[in-house]
């Protein structure tokens, strides 16, 4: 399902998991449409209850800045939490801004998830395939890409 210009996002039933990936297109978008599409992933995830999430984020030409960093930890990721979301995979864009921005929100879910003392993982991987790896097991080992 098409979510915007710059994302979209599938559901593996399967491996009970949603998958959001961005493109190229993320060049172009403003907060405002960025925002819009996580609300839009929101009812995804509300609608068919994945326990796991994959983000690919690897064409991602949009920094999240710190602004949109603190509006995430607000009104979206508390939300996964409500919604039953157990594990977050990041599929790593190569751009170095990007990466930087993409690993504080890493940093940002996981104290958040520490403070609530909730089992939840989040993992950075460099593939999607890694990431679903990762959801079959038990534990939330971390796993870092080089």
């Amino acid at each position: 399902m098409k979510v915007s210009d710059f994302q979209e996002i599938t559901l593996d039933q399967t491996r009970n998991a949603l998958l959001a990936r961005v493109n190229t297109n993320s060049e172009f978008a403003t907060v405002e449409l960025i925002k819009e599409a996580q609300y839009k992933i929101l009812d995804a995830i509300e609608a068919h209850q994945p326990k796991n999430i994959v983000i690919n984020v690897v064409d991602l030409r949009f920094p999240i800045t710190l602004h949109l960093q603190e509006w995430l930890n607000e009104y979206i990721i508390p939300r996964l939490f409500e919604l039953g979301v157990v594990k977050i995979a990041y599929i790593m864009p190569k751009n170095f801004i990007e990466k930087i921005s993409m690993e504080q929100v890493y940093d940002e879910v996981t104290e958040l998830a520490q403070k609530h003392e909730l089992d939840f993982g989040t993992n950075f991987f460099d593939q999607e395939e890694h990431a679903f790896q990762w959801f079959r097991m038990k534990k939330n080992n971390l796993h870092l890409i080089a």
